[in-house]
């Protein structure tokens, strides 16, 4: 009896221990289950930060192409830098640098990171005048590189420059006149005042105008101009008399202004040092660079000192600025242009 109730507890036992070891795999195979169906993290790695590299050199080197086809008056090198950004050329760096072409063929450029840059270049001449351009762009690494190749541009390509000695003078007796003058005498004036009429004595169909009258040819011709245009604005007696229409106020302040200007013109013939002062002039090349020099004068002349270099057959426009001896402006010359000679000098008229 007594081993019948151990072999029915021990089996009793069993069961229980199956059904534990069942129940155990079950909840084993879930977790199992949810750990599959359950996405793992990405594993975060840190990007390994490089230590600093040493800064790039460059050594621009002129090759022997570029020393060939330099002008006789090249006198320096200047060179730019530019960061790239997206293959785009985004900001300058730094000033330009300027090395004289008189120490060497090549020249080194230091501190730059390693990365991509435009180098933009310029040949200049002894008056700091741009005589070619260049361009390249280079992907630099630590340590020195050499840039070698240079596609030059020149201001005037295959010309030659030319020292040129350049003036500007008063020249003539009188100034020219102007066409609206001319216009305004014709239509109101010359009717009377010819040289078939001469009322008055007074000859305006030609220029410069004439007076047989002793007292007004006195006058000189700034007088004449002056009588003319104090006649036509005369309220009492104006020209020309009734019933001729009278002369605009526009017209005759154009016969006024003319008439100050002949006066101050015979001044200045007379007596250039006690009129004139000093003179500016700008002159802008065809690539427009600019070149601001100030004027030497001699009595009625105003004189570029030193003389200036300049490729010839260039189209040059320049602006003249003159002063009085007050310091007040005489004359502020709209832009003109004139092309370099081959050789020699060039003298430019001024015109009030």
């Amino acid at each position: 009896m007594q081993s019948f109730v151990q072999a029915s507890w021990l089996k009793q036992s069993c069961v229980s221990l199956g059904l534990c070891l069942t129940l155990m795999s079950c909840l084993e195979a879930q977790k199992s289950k949810k750990e599959a169906s359950t996405p793992t993290a990405p594993e975060v790695v840190t990007p390994e930060i490089p230590a600093e590299s040493s800064p790039a050199q460059v050594r621009i080197q002129l090759n022997k192409l570029s020393l060939a086809n330099l002008p006789a008056d090249a006198a320096s090198l200047r060179v730019q830098v530019y960061s790239v950004v997206g293959n785009v050329r985004a900001e300058k760096l730094g000033e330009a640098q300027t090395f004289s072409l008189a120490d060497a063929s090549a020249f080194r450029l230091v501190d730059l990171k390693a990365g991509l840059y435009d180098f933009a270049l310029e040949i200049l001449g002894d008056q700091d005048q741009r005589l070619g351009v260049a361009e390249s762009r280079a992907l630099l690494s630590s340590g020195e590189q050499n840039l070698t190749e240079w596609n030059w541009r020149w201001t005037v390509p295959g010309s030659s420059s030319n020292k040129l000695e350049l003036n500007f003078a008063f020249e003539g007796e009188s100034l020219r006149e102007p066409d609206e003058v001319r216009t305004i005498l014709k239509s109101s004036c010359v009717g009377c005042h010819s040289t078939a009429k001469k009322r008055g004595q007074l000859i305006l169909d030609t220029y410069p105008y004439k007076s047989e009258n002793p007292d007004t040819a006195a006058l000189g011709l700034s007088g004449i101009a002056n009588l003319n245009a104090v006649r036509v604005s005369d309220a009492v007696e104006p020209m020309p008399p009734a019933p001729l229409k009278p002369i605009a106020e526009d017209k005759r302040t154009v016969l006024n202004q003319f008439a100050q200007k002949l006066e101050l013109y015979e001044q200045i013939q007379k007596a250039p040092d006690t009129v004139l002062g000093q003179g500016e002039l700008v002159l802008i090349l065809s690539d427009k660079t600019q070149i601001r020099t100030i004027l030497k004068r001699d009595g009625l002349k105003y004189f570029v000192e030193p003389v200036i270099t300049l490729a010839t057959g260039q189209e040059i426009v320049y602006k003249l600025t003159l002063l009085k001896a007050d310091g007040s402006i005489l004359l502020e010359q709209k832009e003109q242009s004139f092309t370099v000679p081959a050789s020699g000098s060039l003298s430019l008229k001024i015109d009030l």
